[in-house]
């Protein structure tokens, strides 16, 4: 039997086997002397940045004091040009290659040492920085200036003369760029670097080597940004030529920058030593690859072997217990058999639970599909994760949440309910309109019970929603009956108690008072049967006309005629209509046409569309009856007819007593006659 050892005694030797810690070492070492050598150069750059800088200070400075001390010239100040113009060349003999202007307050050079030509470039376009400096009021560098009309690039120190406060001159010191190249080269600096002064806006001033980085072109943009950010610092990047460097710069006098660059590659580690070390890990690497290979066969054998047990555990077929040789592999296959054992059996009761569990399911599916109502769970949020089959009726609810079938007036509210019973812990109870498919939002009942947790809270929801808009339809046609019974009960008060009024001012006894006070009622009552038997939905005026012109069946129903189209009249025209048909009819048959054997009486109603606004127009007429009086005494009757159909019709009453017999006309809005309600239209209305 083979020796059986430890995983952690063989992973072990190959672990002393491999030589990364040494890899590791010698990697260390060579960044750190990288890392030493790129510092040493990068102080190095700093430092004669800041001495390149200081020297350039130096030079700016030095004609700073010249151009100040040249200002407070008492014969400049007096207005004496020639003496100043001699004192200023004794000043600049020092000083080659120096041009000097003076310029009045506004800009107009009047004076040049050494004399320029009137046309001399140098000479324009000197207002911008003699305001400039009068308006700062001091001193200042200018930037550098290189126009191709120049004979060369320049920059000036711009001075105002002040005399008692008052500016009365400018002197520009114009300087040759020159004498900062040669501060350049004088510099001992090694010959592979660069080294530049630039002024505000980056632009060369003197720049080594020169080309390019001729005076008056930018440096990089890495290299303009960097002094923007910081005034010294140092950056990596592209110089103009195209190299990658790494520059230190420092501000010099003036806005002005200095700056020395280094190439890239003289911050790194040489090729050389990188070579080396490469090679050596190699070596270390591939000796130590190929050790690791042989043990790791050996290995992958016993791991093989543990593999095809694992597949075991999951089959729950026996596992051998064999020995491997590897001591913790012979404790692992051992406990994979103990678990594969384990796993046998508690896969079969699983199987039974899942068995047992899906026959609940199936009759709780079975039970909720056959109910009416909608029955559903969801999750402690509100999102819906179970509907029974009655969810077709809901299209929306299949996004499982409420939002997309509930009708958004009812949304907060639903919201709000749902919250609170949450919150509580509580059951949840809410009327809302739905959205169901082939109805639009109808009224439901929704309820829903928690399920909690040992802690109160809310597990899951068990609900049922029902359609209750049947019945919300029932309780509100209901409601609108009562209230309209409600209402025509106190018309029926109101009218009854006018025809009470109007037949005791005008009845003689008590006899003729009962008599008229009935027979009105009884023609009340006819339009009020008429407005029941139809459900209060209205009465076809045709219907009204054969209630209340009831006339005796001698002859005289002959000679009465109506016309006109179908009309659905509504209930308050109905009760209105009919007490004026009551009133002529009762007329007719006693004083007018319908008294004698001769006379007529003719009811004709249209519509009239020829206006805005729809009318409706009826004409009572009779003839041949007895001879009218001009102006019968006015009696209930013509209280109906002219005052209140007018009124509660909202129309236009005449009642004319001509010589051939009685005429009414009535013509009132359309809307005001005919019956129409929710999804009633006109046509409806008129054709029954």
């Amino acid at each position: 039997m083979a020796k059986s050892r430890s995983l952690s005694w063989r992973l072990g030797v190959l672990t002393l086997i491999i030589v990364l810690p040494l890899v590791v070492f010698a990697l260390m070492m060579v960044g750190w002397i990288a890392y030493s050598d790129r510092e040493a150069t990068r102080k190095a750059l700093v430092d004669d940045a800041h001495g390149l800088a200081d020297d350039v200070t130096r030079e700016i400075n030095a004609h700073f004091l010249l151009s100040g001390a040249l200002s407070r010239s008492s014969l400049l100040r007096h207005g004496d040009l020639t003496g100043f113009a001699e004192q200023a060349r004794d000043v600049l003999a020092g000083t080659p290659g120096v041009t000097l202007i003076v310029s009045t307050a506004d800009g107009h050079p009047i004076l040049s040492i050494p004399s320029l030509p009137s046309d001399s470039p140098l000479l324009r376009d000197r207002a911008a920085l003699v305001g400039q400096a009068i308006g700062s009021g001091s001193a200042f560098l200018s930037d550098v200036s290189a126009d191709s009309a120049l004979p060369e690039a320049h920059a000036s120190i711009e001075t105002p003369v002040v005399v008692d406060g008052k500016p009365i001159y400018e002197i520009a010191m114009i300087l040759s760029l020159e004498q900062f190249r040669r501060l350049l080269q004088g510099q001992n600096l090694p010959a592979s670097w660069l080294s530049g002064i630039v002024d505000r806006q980056g632009a060369f001033v003197a720049r080594l080597p020169g080309e390019p980085g001729t005076p008056g072109t930018l440096a990089s943009r890495e290299f303009r940004d960097a002094t923007r950010r910081l005034p010294e610092s140092t950056v990596t990047h592209t110089s103009v030529s195209g190299q990658e460097v790494v520059s230190a710069y420092a501000p010099a006098a003036g806005g002005w920058t200095v700056g020395v660059a280094a190439a890239a590659s003289e911050l790194g580690l040489g090729p050389g030593a990188f070579l080396v070390t490469s090679i050596l890990a190699a070596i270390a690497l591939t000796g130590s690859l190929l050790l690791s290979y042989l043990s790791s066969r050996t290995l992958a054998q016993k791991m093989r072997e543990l593999e095809s047990k694992t597949e075991n555990v999951f089959t729950g077929e026996p596992i051998d217990t064999a020995p491997t040789g590897v001591r913790e592999f012979d404790s692992l296959g051992d406990a994979l058999a103990r678990a594969s054992e384990l796993l046998s059996l508690r896969a079969e009761r699983q199987r039974r639970a899942e068995q047992e569990l899906r026959t609940s399911e199936e009759h709780f599916r079975l039970l909720a599909d056959s109910l009416p109502q909608l029955v559903w769970t969801a999750r402690p949020d509100g999102r819906i994760d179970y509907t029974s089959a009655r969810r077709e009726k809901y299209g929306a609810i299949g996004r499982t949440d409420w939002e997309g079938i509930i009708h958004p007036d009812d949304r907060r509210a639903t919201a709000e309910a749902w919250l609170r019973a949450s919150d509580a812990g509580v059951p949840y109870e809410m009327e809302h309109r739905l959205f169901a498919i082939g109805k639009g939002y109808a009224w439901h009942l929704s309820r829903a019970s928690p399920l909690l947790d040992e802690r109160g809270a809310v597990v899951r929801w068990y609900g049922t929603t029902t359609d209750i808009d049947d019945q919300k339809q029932r309780e509100e046609n209901i409601r609108d009956l009562l209230a309209e019974v409600n209402h025509r009960s106190r018309n029926l008060l109101a009218v009854a108690q006018a025809i009470a009024r109007c037949g005791v001012s005008t009845a003689t006894t008590i006899h003729e008072f009962e008599r008229r006070y009935s027979d009105r009622l009884l023609g009340l009552a006819a339009s009020q049967d008429l407005l029941t038997d139809r459900n209060w939905r209205g009465v076809p005026l045709e219907a009204l006309v054969r209630a209340q012109v009831a006339l005796p069946s001698d002859g005289r129903e002959k000679r009465f005629a109506s016309e006109g189209p179908m009309v659905l009249l509504c209930p308050n025209a109905t009760q209105t209509l009919g007490l004026a048909l009551h009133e002529l009819s009762n007329n007719a048959l006693k004083h007018g046409a319908l008294s004698n054997d001769f006379g007529d009486v003719s009811l004709v109603w249209r519509i009239d569309d020829s206006g805005a606004e729809p009318k409706f127009e009826i004409t009572w007429r009779e003839r041949g009856g007895p001879q009218v009086n001009a102006r019968p005494v006015s009696g209930f009757g013509a209280v109906v007819l002219e005052r209140l159909t007018a009124a509660g019709l909202n129309a236009t009453s005449i009642l004319s007593f001509d010589v051939e017999g009685l005429t009414w006309r009535l013509v009132a809005p359309l809307h005001e006659i005919v019956k129409t309600g929710t999804g009633e239209s006109r046509s409806q209305a008129l054709s029954g």
